[in-house]
């Protein structure tokens, strides 16, 4: 029974932005979301998180708020990439997930202040409350919200930032559009920290713009996923969990960042191309084989690798 509700609350999210329905519509979709979706979405998270703290590596942030936090996976992902996180205020429409949240949280003994409120984003987010946070995650929310209403909540969100925004969406070319809007709302007004570089936008109609962060599953959760497709191979207990993010904010960037690689290395015949996001736009770094010692180095540059110099080419 928990693989029928898990296929029907995939489908609901594979409808891209704007759904239909609502992805979470009963007690069932939520136990299916801890089956199937929150692995897959912790993983983007810290991910996302850790190329942030590897620019900005003593920030020390105290506390965080997740905008429709579920059963606080992305407060989770941030505890477990800075410890300095001593408070959390987790959001969400669902009591249910606000519920496993606490149990989560209980069982975990994690020396963590929560604070679990019930409310659609909106209502929240337009309050009068003066209250701000160090961090703020919104991890695949966004498409679940008409255009509008995504600019306000940007607008809105970024007033309550003493520190960063993160913004995180699916890694496809729907999920980076969006968060491609929310980077060029900002850019006039705030520091974008990551993943461009010194502040700067750039865009590509080459690329969208996402990384890959690979992730193990349990055994129960892999026979979940087996149920759900249509070859009689076992699934593997590997997957990979494609995302595109981007952060905005109060906090400077810490090290001079050249690029960052933004795909697969493509091997061709006597020379290999490494997609990178520069400051002056994404560019497909060539190697050439004959240059062996920066061949090797080049490569083994992993997707989502942060490159403190320019690849040598030459």
């Amino acid at each position: 029974m928990l693989s029928v509700h898990a296929k029907a609350l995939h489908e609901r999210y594979m409808q891209g932005a704007n759904p239909i329905e609502p992805n979470i519509q009963k007690p069932s979709d939520c136990v299916a979301y801890l089956a199937l979706r929150f692995p897959a979405t912790f993983a983007q998270i810290v991910s996302a998180l850790s190329h942030i703290q590897e620019r900005v590596p003593t920030w020390q942030p105290k506390n965080v708020l997740e905008v429709g936090c579920g059963p606080g996976t992305g407060i989770w992902a941030a505890k477990s990439i800075w410890p300095s996180i001593t408070s959390a205020t987790g959001i969400d429409r669902e009591q249910l997930f606000l519920t496993l949240a606490e149990e989560l949280h209980y069982d975990s003994k994690m020396a963590l202040q929560t604070t679990w409120i019930k409310s659609a984003i909106l209502p929240w987010i337009t309050a009068e409350d003066a209250t701000t946070y160090d961090l703020i995650i919104i991890p695949n929310v966004l498409n679940e919200l008409p255009e509008e209403e995504r600019a306000l909540v940007i607008e809105k969100i970024s007033a309550k930032s003493a520190g960063l925004v993160v913004v995180i969406e699916p890694g496809t070319a729907v999920g980076y559009a969006i968060v491609r809007e929310a980077a060029r709302q900002v850019a006039p007004a705030q520091r974008l920290v990551a993943p461009y570089i010194d502040h700067t936008f750039v865009d590509s109609e080459a690329y969208w713009i996402h990384f890959s962060q690979r992730f193990q599953r349990p055994e129960f959760q892999r026979r979940i996923r087996q149920s759900m497709r249509d070859s009689s191979l076992m699934a593997s207990d590997w997957e990979d969990a494609k995302y595109s993010y981007v952060a905005w904010g109060k906090v400077p960037g810490e090290k001079s960042v050249w690029g960052q690689c933004i795909g697969k290395i493509e091997k061709l015949k006597g020379f290999l191309t490494v997609p990178v996001l520069t400051r002056e736009g994404v560019t497909n770094a060539r190697v050439l084989k004959r240059n062996k010692a920066i061949y090797n180095a080049a490569k083994n540059i992993r997707w989502g690798e942060i490159l403190f110099a320019p690849i040598e080419t030459s």
